[in-house]
């Protein structure tokens, strides 16, 4: 398969990827606004957004370094996957630790506990970031989406 029939093939799996992606949150929003009562939904919208603005710092660009890079060895994988979940585990206890003073600012004790559960995810997700990224960098879209 060429490179251009490569690039075709993952932009079209890359796009049915985020149409799904997209999809089922706004599923998943919508039950969950009939479920939950609106200061329970407002809590975890909150939460979210914490969540997401963290998780946005929390590759600190390792999965660019091995996309760009031409060739990367062994080593280096092992170094950086151990790195990415070290980094991971710091920004769980960053985010752990800030929680108190986040619910103290947005003037909503509840929001700590919500935020120190979802932040559990900064331990789960280095462990596949660097796969994801190895296969981003083969144009293996297909196997992402």
């Amino acid at each position: 398969m060429s490179l251009r029939q490569k690039t075709i093939s993952g932009a079209k799996w890359s796009a049915i990827a985020t149409i799904v992606i997209i999809g089922l949150g706004l599923i998943q929003m919508t039950v969950l606004a009939r479920i939950i009562d609106n200061h329970q939904f407002g809590l975890l919208t909150v939460s979210l957004v914490i969540i997401a603005l963290a998780d946005t710092i929390s590759d600190f660009g390792i999965a660019n370094s091995i996309i760009q890079r031409k060739t990367i060895g062994h080593l280096e994988l092992t170094t950086l996957y151990w790195l990415n979940v070290g980094l991971g585990i710091v920004v769980f206890a960053v985010v752990v630790w800030l929680s108190d003073a986040i619910a103290h600012v947005l003037h909503n004790p509840d929001l700590a506990p919500l935020i120190k559960t979802l932040s559990l995810a900064f331990i789960v997700i280095p462990h596949g970031q660097q796969f994801r990224a190895l296969m981003r960098k083969e144009v293996a879209f297909n196997k992402i989406g």
